[in-house]
């Protein structure tokens, strides 16, 4: 921080949490922001520019995971193909790794709730699976012997709604027992505005599906409570991509010259006060966000 401040040409510097940041490119300051990220998941209610920070929910799912289980399921396609017969797994494979990040967006499908549901039933799955066994991304041109079934790129997605009842990882679920930790009176309020955002939000059906799961679990009895607010449920559409959001967060947040932010703001001067009969004015700022 001193390091930046020394810049002549910056004047001051503005400290707020990350996942504060995207609920100002909705135009409002209030709302649920859920962040999915390259390593984690985090579901975050904020209350008038304030984020509770110990409501807030982390889940070990991001592009990190996704892309682990797309390398597996990729190599379980080829080695166990009776299409084709891979002549170098080894060197199949460090291809394979190298091409992940350009192909997961690609190659993720996230079915609608209806679908996915009619998928649990095996004669279903079996069907789709015999009749739909290659994609359009079958033959990668930077990886030899490449292709992916559809019924991978369908489970690749999956992995995002999983079975919470066993414990695996469903972002829906998740945001609603972050919904579950607001105070009544405030959750009718933040249900109105949802966002999503992060890279592995830009992925095909991602944001239908998590409404749809949502919707779904209003009417679960373990969320009676939320079922009056169910009518007030707003994903919001943001303009922006979603993977810019804290980007552009904060980029109005410091040009919003309306809000006063000089409790959050540090200046050399501050620093430069800072002793040891002093608290550190980072911890004043940090200590706005308990």
């Amino acid at each position: 921080m001193r390091t930046i401040l020394d810049n002549a040409l910056i004047q001051s510097v503005k400290i707020v949490p990350k996942e504060l940041l995207p609920i100002y490119a909705t135009g409002m300051s209030s709302g649920i922001v859920v962040d999915m990220g390259n390593i984690f998941t985090h579901i975050t209610p904020i209350y008038n520019g304030f984020p509770f920070l110990n409501k807030t929910e982390t889940l070990l799912m991001g592009g990190v995971e996704l892309e682990r289980t797309l390398k597996r399921l990729i190599t379980n396609d080829n080695l166990l193909s009776s299409k084709k017969k891979m002549k170098n797994p080894e060197v199949f494979q460090e291809n394979v790794i190298s091409c992940l990040r350009d192909l997961m967006p690609r190659a993720t499908i996230c079915l609608n709730k209806p679908m996915a549901n009619l998928l649990k039933d095996p004669n279903e799955f079996l069907k789709i699976k015999n009749e739909s066994d290659y994609s359009k991304i079958d033959f990668y041109k930077n990886v030899p012997d490449f292709y992916l079934t559809y019924v991978s790129r369908i489970n690749l997605g999956e992995k995002l709604f999983g079975d919470y009842r066993n414990n695996d990882v469903n972002i829906a679920y998740s945001f609603m027992q972050v919904l579950m930790r607001v105070s009544n009176e405030d959750r009718k309020k933040l249900s109105q505005n949802v966002v999503l955002c992060g890279g592995v939000s830009m992925l095909l059906g991602v944001l239908k599906r998590f409404t749809e799961e949502v919707e779904v679990l209003f009417d679960d009895p373990e969320f009676k409570l939320l079922q009056p607010i169910k009518s007030y449920f707003r994903v919001h559409k943001v303009i922006f991509p979603r993977n810019c959001l804290n980007w552009i967060g904060a980029s109005i947040l410091s040009n919003f010259e309306k809000l006063n932010l000089n409790h959050l703001t540090l200046t050399k001067e501050d620093m430069d006060s800072e002793n040891a009969a002093n608290e550190s004015p980072l911890k004043k700022i940090f200590s706005y966000f308990k």
